[in-house]
């Protein structure tokens, strides 16, 4: 907007059909608009000001929407991918290098589009879990972040879909 408004004075003035002398060749040359700029600069003190303001504001917002666009690509929100960054350091320091099959089976076979348990089915869930100290040794070596499954991407289109229209609460 700020710029359309210099090329509307540059137009108003009418910059864009005034000639100058060129040092060099000593021809008469249309005005280039570098120049044109540069008067509208030196009429309008505040103007360039405005545009370099508005210029670095709109690179601003289109590297936030650029970030969206990359947390709707691969399924995660800000404070998941931070989550996420977390884990993967966590496994490559080998803080976390194990993780139980019954966790790894759940996670392989997550379906989003399942109806979540009610709280009936948690009750008899946890009669057959067992106690801590019951649990035998069933952890599988963890080696990679790519071993973990995003229960929440859905691929970039419902993701899209699912970001431009959420779900009513």
């Amino acid at each position: 907007m700020s710029f359309q408004i210099c090329r509307a004075l540059i137009k108003v003035q009418q910059l864009d059909k005034m000639y100058m002398r060129d040092p060099f060749t000593q021809k008469s040359i249309k005005i280039p608009m570098h120049y044109q700029w540069f008067i509208i600069a030196q009429q309008e003190g505040v103007l360039p000001a405005f545009c370099v303001f508005t210029g670095l504001a709109g690179f601003v917002v289109l590297v936030f929407f650029l970030y969206q666009l990359s947390m709707v690509y691969t399924g995660k929100t800000a404070n998941e991918t931070f989550k996420w960054s977390d884990i993967k350091y966590a496994i490559k320091t080998g803080a976390l290098s194990t993780w139980s099959a019954e966790l790894k089976k759940y996670n392989q076979s997550f379906n989003a589009k399942k109806k979540p348990m009610d709280g009936g089915e948690v009750k008899k869930n946890r009669k057959k879990m067992k106690r801590k100290d019951d649990v035998e040794n069933d952890d599988i070596p963890l080696k990679s972040i790519k071993e973990i499954k995003n229960i929440y991407d859905n691929g970039f289109f419902q993701n899209l879909k699912d970001w431009l229209l959420p779900a009513k609460l």
